[in-house]
């Protein structure tokens, strides 16, 4: 990818998310796919400029890169966007869980129950309605653009006989330990503590301990809640969208969105440890055993 590094008028500090996560320590990408539901007229001049006209102009940041000044400090620099230099490619967690422990269980049955962390983030932006880029990033702005997140490491309940029985049990102890870790004082802990590290040691030793953080747990399961109306993009319609996170030192991703009552999961595996068929194929009985469970009987247990 070539960027033209001609300066222009846009220059902001690198807010502290955007520090950690973009650094010689630890460099996440967010993968995102948009599906149409009519096939995609693969004319240069059409994608050019729905990129240069709609994506680039929503916000600033979308044409910049992170640059470091002389004293340390980094900041986000806009930048001249040569597009055609840019490659073009045509209770759930619970749920997750049980499938996980059932595909441990087929693979290997004495380990079937060995102690699993996994990390889940956590949105912590005040969400009060829709606002536009425009006005989150207005100063003072009650829904503030930029990251705003924690993680919770939460330990995954072991799958026992009595689960086969009742899968909606074993989604109520995943329940329980989310909720007691999420209302705990953590959740608001590791928020401060990654910025006490930033200012008191930097970003790229902040980014060190969320990689370590990172490499120390199972996996990482995060989930989005997306548009509930159909979108549009150069009058094609979006039939689904799903995004995964590349770069984690994890051998486990699992992330979910949502969109018009639909809901979409991706994983991500590392190749050659887990068998990624396998796992979708234990997810997808978790799904539906869940589902016909709660639809039979569904006074079991309060989800």
């Amino acid at each position: 990818m070539d960027i033209e590094m001609e300066e222009i008028y846009w220059e902001r500090p690198a807010s502290p998310g955007s520090q950690y996560l973009n650094s010689s320590n630890l460099s996440l990408s967010v993968i995102v796919v948009l599906e149409s539901k009519i096939p995609i007229e693969i004319e240069n001049s059409k994608v050019f400029s729905l990129l240069k006209d709609v994506f680039l102009p929503i916000n600033p940041r979308f044409s910049s890169i992170m640059v470091t000044e002389k004293k340390g400090a980094r900041k986000w620099k806009q930048v001249e966007v040569n597009i055609e230099d840019h490659t073009i490619n045509d209770v759930i967690t619970g749920v997750v869980i049980y499938g996980t422990r059932l595909y441990m269980q087929g693979i290997n049955q004495e380990t079937s129950n060995g102690k699993c962390t996994a990390l889940v983030l956590f949105n912590t932006r005040a969400v009060g309605g829709y606002k536009s880029v425009s006005e989150m990033i207005k100063p003072n702005s009650e829904m503030p653009w930029g990251n705003h997140f924690t993680f919770l490491p939460v330990s995954l309940p072991k799958l026992t006989s009595t689960d086969s029985l009742n899968p909606l049990g074993f989604i109520e102890k995943a329940r329980r330990i989310i909720k007691r870790q999420r209302n705990s004082a953590s959740v608001f802990l590791t928020g401060r503590l990654l910025e006490i590290l930033r200012k008191v040691e930097g970003p790229e030793t902040t980014a060190k301990y969320i990689h370590a953080t990172l490499k120390h747990t199972s996996m990482g399961i995060t989930n989005l809640i997306g548009p509930l109306e159909e979108m549009a993009l150069a009058n094609h319609p979006i039939k689904g969208l799903y995004f995964a996170v590349a770069g984690a030192p994890q051998s486990l991703s699992v992330t979910m969105v949502s969109y018009v009552d639909k809901l979409r999961v991706a994983i991500v595996v590392e190749k050659g440890f887990i068998d990624p068929n396998k796992l979708k194929s234990c997810i997808e009985y978790s799904f539906d055993t869940i589902f016909n469970a709660a639809v039979l009987k569904p006074s079991t247990v309060e989800i």
